[in-house]
């Protein structure tokens, strides 16, 4: 997300989810970021899960399908807007300082207080300064020599190639032939999540898609995607979701 051109807010407004409380949505109408400071809400769009909560700001494009379910209850901020952005998906702001994006909103509250005819303004400064905050963290985690982000995307591709095999940070390092712990602090700056988290990433998006597809035994599924038994692979799965697989199966798909 690099080109941003807000033209209009249509509403910055702090909602409650409650448990289970859900939905889906076709062909967004408009741009959206969502941020749940309390609590944690499941998005599933094109067979891509998200994970809202006060750590992971939502961003969610105009003309995008999804479907949505609260799994803890929580107060979150939902900013509704047009513009020009050149993101077409969901996509995830990770971002550790919920202080601050909190301090945004109850700012823009107090001004609009202060001020009320200054509102459409006012509305429009906050996704700004919301955004900005995102962006500038976003970029402060990505900067390395070229050579070391090269080595860490060939990294990326061995995992997304082998998922299926015994995957830990001492295997990665040892192949790629750096100290473990230089090896986790390169692929942090790169990819914003540790090692082991993004494999997890990997696995609890591939169990999804095949989830979906009727693959197999859920037995087969955790082994096609390097657990050791099914116990392993559905503690992960419900650690990651909230939810066990054959929860998903009955009540996100059903």
């Amino acid at each position: 997300m690099k080109n941003i051109l807000i033209n209009n807010v249509k509403s910055i407004t702090c909602p409650f989810s409650s448990n289970n409380s859900g939905g889906r949505r076709i062909n967004r109408a408009n741009h959206a970021l969502i941020f749940k400071f309390e609590g944690e809400t499941i998005y599933n769009s094109n067979n891509k899960i998200i994970i809202s909560n006060a750590e992971n700001i939502v961003f969610l494009a105009k003309g995008c399908d999804y479907i949505w379910k609260s799994k803890e209850e929580g107060h979150f901020y939902s900013i509704e807007f047009e513009g020009e952005i050149d993101e077409t998906e969901i996509k995830i702001f990770k971002y550790p300082y919920k202080d601050k994006i909190l301090k945004i909103f109850s700012n823009f509250e107090h001004d609009v207080l202060k001020n009320n005819e200054l509102k459409k303004f006012l509305m429009i400064k906050c996704v700004y300064n919301a955004l900005y905050e995102l962006l500038i963290y976003e970029s402060s985690k990505q900067y390395l020599p070229t050579n070391k982000k090269n080595d860490i995307y060939k990294i990326i591709e061995y995992i997304n190639k082998n998922i299926s095999l015994n995957l830990s940070n001492e295997i990665l390092s040892k192949k790629f032939g750096y100290s473990v712990s230089y090896f986790r602090n390169i692929f942090y700056k790169v990819m914003n999540i540790s090692p082991m988290q993004y494999v997890t990433k990997v696995r609890m998006e591939k169990a999804i898609e095949m989830l979906d597809s009727d693959y197999g035994t859920i037995t087969n599924l955790a082994e096609s995607l390097g657990y050791q038994n099914v116990y392993h692979f559905s503690s992960a799965f419900k650690k990651y979701y909230g939810i066990s697989p054959l929860q998903y199966k009955h009540d996100i798909l059903k």
